[in-house]
């Protein structure tokens, strides 16, 4: 068997014609790796890059080609490595071991609020998973958005239908609501999906299905909506509508990828 050639790489590099069908591992630092011209390259040129270090990894496509549609491509410290395929014109992505990054589990069993913080700058999805959740009151539980300037309050575009028994329809307010009406011991269960549009705009799509477990009555609550963080998204909340109701049973958790 025919082993592939390696190089290492601590700092920022253009990947060159001398590159093909080598690993390239990038070891220390964050830094960006260049691609030289598709054209230049050729149909058919590959190469792996992979991020064996602690930062994060940019690769880079020459002035406008890109990297299964997108301008950039982040590796995720940790040994994510992902193998590059040009086609003389663009790149396409043949393989990678991405996987989700498994956050730390929160017990919603006091306070009015679970932050989930240090969110990496390279996450493109976010899974938040309630497992039967409950709050005090009757409060709407919600998901909000943040970045370094904090947790946002505004912006939130979108609806929820269903939910704790009943069918009813509600449009996002301070945050993505996760039903559409709230009641008493209401135990909730479910995810909330969170996946990046738009880089250059901080722009987020979230959906959301969430069901009860404390009744079998009425449909399962149902979201989408929209979101544009002020800056790059660092970090996000599980709490109430009235931001008073303490939680009082379950657990939550994220991963991000």
């Amino acid at each position: 068997t025919k082993s592939l050639p390696s190089v290492t790489k601590t700092g920022a590099y253009t990947v060159v014609e001398a590159d093909r069908g080598t690993v390239i591992d990038c070891t220390s630092g964050t830094f960006t790796l260049t691609l030289t011209a598709a054209a230049t390259l050729g149909n058919g040129f590959v190469f792996w890059a992979r991020n064996s270090g602690t930062g994060v990894v940019t690769i880079d496509g020459n002035a406008s080609e890109t990297i299964d549609g997108n301008l950039t491509y982040v590796l995720a410290p940790g040994g994510m490595a992902i193998l590059l395929w040009c086609d003389g014109t663009n790149w396409k992505s043949l393989a990678t071991n991405s996987y989700p990054v498994l956050g730390t589990m929160q017990a919603t069993t006091s306070g009015t609020s679970k932050d989930f913080t240090a969110i990496p700058a390279w996450a493109t999805e976010i899974t938040m998973a309630l497992n039967g959740v409950s709050v005090s009151g009757t409060s709407i539980m919600q998901v909000q958005l943040g970045d370094a300037g904090g947790v946002e309050v505004t912006g939130y575009t979108g609806m929820v239908s269903g939910g704790n028994g009943a069918a009813t329809a509600l449009n996002f307010g301070a945050g993505f609501t996760l039903t559409g009406t709230g009641v008493a011991a209401g135990v909730l269960h479910g995810l909330v999906k969170l996946s990046l549009v738009d880089r250059a705009t901080n722009l987020w799509v979230a959906s959301s299905t969430i069901g009860n477990s404390d009744t079998a009555t009425g449909p399962v609550a149902v979201g989408a909506g929209s979101k544009a963080t002020s800056a790059v998204l660092d970090r996000v909340r599980l709490t109430t509508v009235n931001g008073t109701d303490t939680f009082d049973l379950g657990n939550v958790n994220i991963t991000y990828r």
